[in-house]
């Protein structure tokens, strides 16, 4: 076995993974409102609106549990936590 020629097919394999990742992750990120959550995220404005569906805040919290804000928060709570979630770097 070629230790080198392996090495170098790792980092090929790395490489390419790497360049093709960001572009299917954004994809698969995305996050669509469920219809029985619309009028809660009604109350968003349109930045915060762009936080969620383009599913950044799944970088914070589970998908699960945002709809379960979304559900249960009242529209001031809401509009805090979005805003929260934005702030986070």
């Amino acid at each position: 076995m070629n230790t080198p020629d392996i090495s170098m097919r790792c980092a090929l394999a790395t490489l390419v993974l790497a360049l093709l990742l960001p572009p299917f992750e954004r994809a698969l990120a995305e996050w669509s409102v469920p219809d029985e959550l619309q009028t809660q995220v009604n109350t968003l404005n349109n930045e915060q609106i762009e936080f969620i569906t383009s599913g950044a805040m799944l970088k914070f919290i589970p998908e699960r549990q945002f709809e379960h804000e979304l559900a249960t928060r009242d529209a001031d709570s809401l509009r805090t936590l979005v805003n929260d979630l934005m702030a986070v770097p």
